[in-house]
């Protein structure tokens, strides 16, 4: 193969030598970048994204692990709220409420009458009557020939031969109460009641003299009636037959 660099003449002698000649510069220098125009980047294009590419936030493992623990926690707050609310609240007490029972008006029962079936006493001047029981009965006693009062008795059957069976006196006045005892209204001994209607002064307490009765029953014209225990006749009796006194004039 012949050599394409053919050999230089020698040097003429006394000169210098003369080098090979070597690679030039110019030839090992890198080309010049081409210049840029104008209006236009000096790097047309990005440098390429070398990292890794994300993932999208949605397929995030932290968005999927705080959605999967709100899913847990919410429900379990709001449990647990729910059952200290319950528990904190007071619990109602229940009322009764108690139905009246009907009611029921039960009559209530008259009083019984005991003297509904007594006998009726009247004075022969038919002034008034009173009513007395089969354990009386009006007696007969020697008249006193009084010219103020007219007296009658109720005794037991066998007053006239037992001093001390119960009789009981009642004379009528035909003249003023207020003119023969004047001093009874105002006397502490007697009390003023009241005897079917009538204004009567009754002996507070003990049995009556014989200038005295234990009850005196006025009319309105002021007549009266007075009463007189004349032996032991029962208290309770005696009252019950002066309750049946009546005025007919």
């Amino acid at each position: 193969m012949e050599n394409e660099n053919p050999a230089q003449p020698p040097a003429n002698p006394g000169s210098a030598p003369v080098m090979p000649p070597g690679p030039s510069v110019l030839e090992n220098k890198p080309p010049a970048s081409p210049l840029p125009k104008p209006n236009e980047p000096s790097h047309p294009f990005p440098p390429p994204n070398t990292s890794p590419e994300k993932p999208p936030f949605w397929k995030s493992k932290w968005l999927i692990l705080g959605i999967l623990l709100l899913a847990i926690l919410v429900p379990a707050g709001v449990f647990t709220l729910a059952k200290v609310t319950s528990e904190s609240a007071p619990t109602p007490t229940p009322t009764l409420i108690e139905t009246p029972a009907p009611t029921v008006s039960t009559p209530s029962p008259s009083p019984v009458d005991e003297t509904a079936n007594w006998k009726t006493y009247s004075d022969n001047g038919k002034n008034y009557t009173i009513k007395y029981p089969d354990a009386l009965q009006p007696v007969n006693l020697e008249d006193t020939n009084d010219p103020y009062s007219d007296c009658a008795y109720l005794g037991e059957p066998q007053f006239e031969t037992n001093p001390n069976s119960q009789t009981m006196g009642m004379c009528l006045f035909k003249e003023k109460f207020s003119t023969i005892y004047p001093d009874v209204a105002s006397n502490p001994n007697y009390t003023k009641v009241n005897i079917n209607g009538y204004i009567a002064y009754k002996l507070i307490s003990g049995q009556a003299s014989l200038s005295q009765a234990d009850v005196y029953v006025l009319n309105t014209d002021e007549s009266f009636v007075a009463f007189t225990q004349i032996t032991l006749i029962d208290k309770n009796l005696f009252e019950k037959v002066i309750s049946t006194f009546k005025f007919t004039k």
